[in-house]
């Protein structure tokens, strides 16, 4: 829950009156109802739930100097209460008019992205409720108990002040110390990975405790590490791959920062020869194989590992190996299963699960495949820029934590993305000039004749490194590349 004790609160006293004509031209095009006073209908709220900001609630029983607030943050509850809202019965439309003394009140205040405000008040004397809008410019009765939200949403009350902000200042004030927050746990973490970074050179060991070893041949700076958001929870996590020690020693590990521990935790570990997937599937390779298949480049064993939110961990969906019949012939005396070899290739895929290595239950390649591909379907490998673990890369991990934007690594792909999505054109050729703000990508073919060759545009675009926002140099169409990241 956010901390709103050194804060002033908004109040509705300051609403813009030009806002409220707004939204009372507003609510006559999207709140007409026709209805007999016995009728009973739907209430109707003129935006939607992606507009509001957050929610300040009010509420008192008998006199309005008692009026407590709470502000409704959590996008959850605040779509929450929209919908409900929103699907509320009204009936008997009634002339404006102030709470009566003795009534139990709650008001709703809705902040939106565009800076104006929207007002419900429930009123509740005993009698049948009502539902009013000074935006809105009515008042309906209601069997609905709106009242139920000031307990059921629970948030810090907090206390109102004699010199009371705008909501729209408040927001304003709000988002600033908002981002400071986030600046000062970024620097948080920053400072946490390089502590873990310089504890790695100076006795070889990482934040589980564990001393890997170090072959006394190496230079630890040759170990190597990234400051990378893999597991795509809004957070950069570090990676670190140990290899200066023995093959037994060799890992690469994810870690997350807990900023309220301080501490880092354990999201993988393994050998560090993997192929990371933008869906939040790693593929683990092998150190050695020992399996039944041959040392070719067609396969080599691995784990198959499947990012869990829940647990904020890689958890390994099999480990996966083969049988080749011409490599082995046999296992434990056991023959190569022809039975089971459908497609008559002579190679046979196990897949292991619950860390039991054992080749039973095989799949041929059409099955295996289709195992597969369940798991990757569309998603793309990811490269990751691993950086030597230096004295000088270390320090700059504070830079690269700050850093706001795309690389051009990242738009290159989603440049990329885009023209094999919407032009069916197989990126080939392509140049790139990119500074601070802006990045460009020219994407051609190149036709050889007999005399000589040239280049034929496929496309030129102009991305903006912050937002991912495009144009397309030649029509000047404005094309939102950040769809496209994987």
């Amino acid at each position: 829950m956010f901390d709103f004790s050194q804060r002033q609160i908004p109040s509705y006293k300051g609403a813009n009156m030009k806002k409220k004509l707004f939204w009372g031209l507003l609510l006559i095009v999207g709140f007409i109802v026709l209805f007999t006073s016995k009728s009973s209908v739907t209430l109707q709220l003129p935006f939607i739930q992606s507009d509001v900001v957050n929610i300040a609630m009010y509420h008192y029983e008998g006199v309005p100097a008692a009026e407590e607030c709470k502000i409704v943050t959590v996008r959850e509850d605040i779509n929450t209460l929209h919908k409900e809202l929103q699907n509320i019965k009204i009936r008997d439309r009634k002339k404006d008019s102030e709470p009566m003394t003795g009534c139990s009140v709650t008001r709703f205040i809705f902040v939106l992205s565009d800076g104006t405000e929207y007002d419900l008040e429930y009123s509740n004397s005993g009698e049948t409720p009502t539902i009013s809008s000074k935006v809105g410019g009515f008042t309906y009765q209601t069997s609905a108990n709106l009242e139920k939200y000031w307990t059921k949403l629970e948030y810090e009350i907090v206390e109102k002040e004699p010199e009371m902000l705008s909501i729209a200042e408040y927001n304003k004030q709000y988002a600033a110390k908002e981002d400071e927050k986030v600046d000062n746990e970024t620097k948080s973490m920053s400072e946490a990975y390089k502590d873990v970074l310089h504890k790695i050179r100076e006795c070889h060991i990482l934040p589980d405790g564990i001393d890997y070893g170090y072959d006394q041949i190496n230079d630890l700076s040759e170990n190597s590490f990234a400051v990378y958001d893999i597991d795509n929870d809004g957070k950069d996590e570090l990676l670190i791959s140990y290899w200066t020690t023995s093959m037994a020693g060799n890992v690469l590990k994810i870690y997350d920062y807990d900023e309220k521990s301080g501490k880092l935790n354990e999201e993988f570990s393994e050998f560090p020869s993997v192929t990371f997937y933008s869906n939040g599937v790693i593929e683990a390779a092998k150190s050695h194989n020992h399996g039944l298949a041959s040392m070719s480049e067609d396969f080599w064993p691995y784990a198959l590992y499947q990012y869990d939110s829940e647990s904020d961990r890689y958890v390994k969906i099999a480990d996966v190996d083969a049988w080749e019949k011409e490599y082995q012939q046999e296992y434990e005396g056991i023959p190569f299963p022809t039975d089971e070899d459908i497609d008559k290739d002579g190679c046979l895929y196990y897949l292991m699960e619950n860390d039991l290595y054992e080749y039973k239950s095989p799949l041929d390649n059409k099955a295996y495949e289709k195992w597969r591909e369940s798991y990757l379907e569309e998603a793309e490998e990811i490269s990751i820029e691993f950086l030597k673990m230096t004295d000088e890369n270390i320090e700059g991990i504070s830079e690269r934590c700050f850093e706001s934007g795309y690389s051009d690594e990242e738009l290159k792909k989603m440049a990329c993305n885009y023209m094999t999505k919407e032009t069916s054109w197989e990126p080939g050729y392509y140049e790139i000039e990119s500074d601070n703000t802006a990045f460009r990508i020219w994407f051609y073919d190149v036709i050889m004749d007999a005399e000589s060759s040239h280049g034929v545009t496929r496309g030129r675009f102009e991305i903006n490194r912050e937002t991912g926002i495009g144009e397309d140099s030649n029509t000047f169409e404005k094309i939102d590349f950040s769809k496209y990241f994987y």
